[in-house]
């Protein structure tokens, strides 16, 4: 264990160098020791090394731990020999243990606690005649400790409590049988890492940095991007019609800020999950303000999910269940509508704590590419201009007007033309210019039924009722069933390709319809006078990541 102070320059010295520099270099060098002990107990910071090493019936830690720790922890006083006597370092070593058993936990994929017991410990650091306060952060102990594992976990969280008298952080190496599994990883006093463990193909070599590194990659893949399970994810989507911040956070980061109350300590149940909502709503809506043209603009907070450790649960946004506080990750859309379409933006960051002192977000701005942005203390806030599309007035739909006869072919490219218009007419900017899109093919009689009609068909209630962003429009086939010159009627299957975005995740969606369609000839174009559907088959829903990773 390495305990770093807020000192700078330091400056050693020993016996021999007093010796042979006399009593003016040993009176400064007790002013200096006198001084540096002063600022150790004021501003220190523990940091203990632990090898964990997890095998099929077993979890072994090697965690070394400076004498400063003791030192520090026991109060433990120097002689006049400036040294700390050998004897009482190994009794408070053996006392320590103890206190490492209580505060270092693992815990399965379960939530539970995995027993711990420390097996034995190294003191061969510490000389017979005792160890100088010059070197009680070179020299340590070590300890042994084995938790047993009576199933095997997919899963398994460590988290360290060792900050209770000063700031403590663990760097934390992770093996699988021996094998290097991630980079070493720094745990802040109370912070937990939850890593994956893959035990039909556990590793048997130690790999080379290539395969490491695609390991690496495809682990990201399949875990639709998220790295790591205890970091603050933040994807911040924006776009004419509105500007959405989503947020990913371990519950342990997310009560730093908004304490849940729960009857278990471990665990959060889902009408407690429930009682959360009007709180985080609330802290949420006072603070990080965003404004849209001018004006600041207050989130909805249109989603809160609680999740496991499954990629799955907030992939495909798992139905409510019970979630250990260690391990829960919370899901947080909030929503900027502004009365306009959004064109100019300003977003600022103000909530920081001691586990996520800055935030990293993701931004997607329409379909363009992502790119990072950092908000940290002292530059919280970022702007951007959206610029308006470009897009022509929309135009009547006149293929096939004149024709005396309506083919099957040209039936097909007429359909074709009218669901295109009736379906992306949802992707414009604001409600006005959906209606202005509509009118041009659909009767007037018509275009709020439709427009209703559309907005139902493609609502995604697996991501919390998001609606689709329509990608395209394919006429299967058609049965023309009635055409005298001034009305058509078609019965047609069609399909419609979608997409809604949550998380950095495209989540696609094919849906087969199947209805009848009667168009009016007008000297506009062909006007839609009925549509009815009376088959929607909704095709699985196939999740990618947005980004490369």
């Amino acid at each position: 264990m390495i305990v770093r102070c807020g000192c700078a320059n330091r400056t050693h010295f020993s016996h021999s160098q007093a010796n042979v520099y006399g009593f003016l270099w040993m009176t400064l060098g007790v002013v200096f020791v006198l001084g540096t002990v002063a600022s150790v107990s004021a501003h220190p910071i523990s940091l203990t090394d632990a090898v964990v090493d997890v095998h099929k019936d077993h979890v072994q830690i090697k965690l070394g731990v400076a004498i400063e720790d003791l030192v520090l922890y026991y109060e433990l006083k120097a002689n006049k020999e400036f040294k700390y006597p050998a004897d009482k370092l190994r009794e408070m070593a053996k006392e320590h243990q103890s206190f490492i058993h209580e505060r270092l936990q693992i815990r399965g994929a379960d939530g539970k606690l995995l027993a711990g017991r420390v097996q034995g410990m190294d003191t061969t650091q510490i000389p017979e005649d005792g160890v100088l306060q010059t070197e009680i952060k070179s020299r340590s102990i070590s300890y042994q400790i084995k938790y047993a594992i009576v199933q095997s976990h997919r899963f398994l969280t460590i988290r360290q409590m060792f900050g209770e008298l000063q700031p403590a952080s663990m760097d934390c190496l992770l093996l699988h049988n021996g094998f290097l599994l991630e980079k070493a990883r720094q745990l802040a006093s109370g912070q937990t890492y939850t890593i994956e463990l893959d035990w039909d193909n556990p590793p048997t070599e130690r790999p080379d940095y290539k395969t490491f590194r695609q390991n690496k990659e495809k682990q990201l893949r399949q875990r639709l991007g998220i790295a790591s399970y205890s970091i603050l994810y933040s994807f911040l989507y924006i776009t004419p019609r509105e500007v959405r911040h989503e947020i990913l956070v371990p519950m342990l980061t997310l009560e730093k800020w908004v304490p849940l109350q729960r009857k278990d300590q471990d665990f959060l149940d889902v009408d407690e999950q429930k009682s959360a909502q009007k709180s985080l709503a609330d802290f949420f809506g006072k603070g990080n303000p965003v404004t849209i043209n001018g004006t600041v603009i207050t989130p909805t907070l249109e989603r809160t999910s609680f999740f496991g450790l499954d990629i799955r649960d907030f992939a495909l946004n798992a139905p409510p269940r019970r979630v250990n506080v260690y391990q829960a990750r919370v899901g947080l859309i909030l929503s900027y509508r502004p009365t306009s379409p959004v064109r100019q933006l300003t977003v600022e960051w103000d909530t920081y704590n001691k586990y996520a002192p800055i935030l990293k977000s993701l931004v997607l701005v329409n379909d363009e590419d992502p790119f990072t942005q950092f908000f940290v203390k002292n530059a919280p806030g970022f702007e951007w201009t959206l610029a308006k599309v470009k897009r022509d007035k929309p135009q009547g739909l006149k293929d096939g007007l004149k024709a005396q006869q309506i083919s099957q072919s040209l039936g097909k490219q007429i359909a074709g033309s009218v669901l295109r218009n009736v379906f992306t007419a949802i992707n414009r900017d604001d409600d006005g210019e959906v209606f202005d899109t509509l009118a041009v093919a659909v009767s007037p009689t018509l275009i709020r039924e439709i427009y209703l009609q559309i907005k139902r068909a493609l609502i995604v209630a697996e991501q919390g009722s998001a609606s689709l962003h329509v990608r395209d429009v394919v006429v299967n086939s058609v049965v023309i069933t009635h055409d005298d010159g001034e009305q058509l009627t078609m019965r047609c299957r069609w399909q419609v390709t979608g997409t809604v975005e949550h998380w950095g995740h495209l989540h696609t969606r094919v849906d087969e319809f199947v209805g009848e369609l009667t168009l009016s000839r007008e000297r506009t174009g062909w006007m839609l006078d009925k549509f009815h559907v009376s088959e929607q088959k909704q095709q699985a829903i196939k999740t990618t990541l947005r980004y490369g990773g």
